[in-house]
């Protein structure tokens, strides 16, 4: 279990930098009151306290969401209450969380389907190969057509609003999402399908705060929802950070503002989001540390691996042990656990579940 948990751990920290840490209006969960951990071959639930739960029989579990938790047994996936009775049983090859009592399902041999609390199937989106959880309404899809992934979108009811033309895009924010076209080029489209804005950047991230970074001749710059640039491209890598921006300049990592001034100078070898709360993590000579911003540590290098704040604490590792402590760098939780659930992970560092989209196994 824990060497399949590191690598899924790589994965996560693998792929943070590729999305804004505030892309997740909707999904994140401010404060996780049931912390789904390991000790050994268990997965138990544990509150902020260290208080236990209840023990869950499978291999992999997310959090509570609607008093739904999704679990993975031996490749199958089902749910559980908040009371660790099985609601629907193990039957699904692919599934993800609910949210607004739906959930994408995939049974062997079958395409992905939508179902509420019950289980009962509201309708199937054929011929597809993948599709996401719904953001703003709108779930993103891809097909594979000679080898090549088409992206679109399809609505509340799986009606393919966006059929699947482009070659790329990213989830739906602020009522537009990025899209790629066939040229390799990036714009952006509204909920119909228009384009609001004309593919001509090299890559584009979703809006935030009415704001999108985007790549144009090899540096990241940030524009406005007319298109216009508030920021010149200018960086090597940019990804947003609520009111801030994670910043790349010279393989070294900082914050800046919207105007391109560094708040935390371009120091640190990997950086992962404040996320609106007071400290951040990052990584210095291979050990992580957690900073102000005023760019001041806060929490001295020491850890293994270390998350983003929730709430009032924040998840690290040290050796082969989870531990979780509080903005003083104190031990609220002593580090005692060889597994955390990727789903806490993955709402730590950008809010949105891991179990989020599905596979077609038609």
């Amino acid at each position: 279990m824990s060497s399949r948990f590191s690598f899924v751990l790589i994965v996560i920290i693998c792929i943070t930098l590729l999305f804004p840490a505030c892309s997740s209006k909707g999904w994140r969960i401010d404060n996780v009151k049931e912390i789904p951990v390991g000790a050994g071959d268990s997965i138990f639930y544990i509150s902020k306290k260290d208080k236990y739960y209840f023990t869950v029989n499978c291999n992999q579990i997310s959090l509570i969401r609607e008093d739904i938790a999704l679990i993975k047994k031996d490749n199958r996936f089902g749910y559980i209450d908040e009371d660790s009775e099985i609601i629907l049983p193990d039957v699904y090859k692919y599934a993800t969380v609910f949210k607004d009592n739906m959930a994408w399902v995939v049974r062997s041999d079958d395409a992905p389907g939508i179902i509420n609390h019950k289980g009962e199937l509201k309708f199937t989106l054929r011929e597809v190969d993948w599709v996401e959880v719904y953001f703003e309404g709108m779930a993103r899809y891809y097909t594979i057509e000679n080898r090549r992934k088409r992206y679109g979108f399809a609505s509340l009811t799986g009606e393919k609003i966006v059929h699947p033309i482009y070659y790329d895009a990213t989830r739906f924010s602020e009522g537009v999402a990025a899209v790629k076209g066939v040229d390799g080029k990036w714009g952006y489209i509204d909920k119909t399908g228009t384009v609001v804005l004309p593919a001509k950047f090299d890559d584009a991230a979703i809006f935030v705060n009415e704001h999108a970074v985007v790549c144009q001749g090899n540096k990241w710059g940030i524009i406005d929802k007319m298109g216009e640039y508030a920021l010149e491209p200018r960086f090597d890598y940019m990804v947003t950070d609520g009111e801030l921006f994670m910043a790349c300049s010279n393989e070294k990592w900082g914050w800046c503002d919207i105007n391109g001034n560094w708040l935390v100078a371009p120091q640190y070898e990997k950086i992962l989001p404040f996320n609106k709360g007071d400290l951040a993590p990052v990584l210095i000579k291979g050990k992580w540390a957690y900073v102000d911003k005023d760019g001041d540590i806060a929490i001295k290098r020491q850890f293994d691996e270390a998350y983003p704040f929730v709430d009032d604490m924040a998840l690290v590792k040290i050796g082969d042990y989870y531990g979780f402590i509080n903005a003083e760098g104190r031990y609220v939780i002593n580090p005692q656990y060889t597994y955390v659930s990727a789903d806490y992970i993955s709402n730590a560092i950008y809010g949105i579940p891991y179990y989020s989209s599905v596979e077609s196994d038609r």
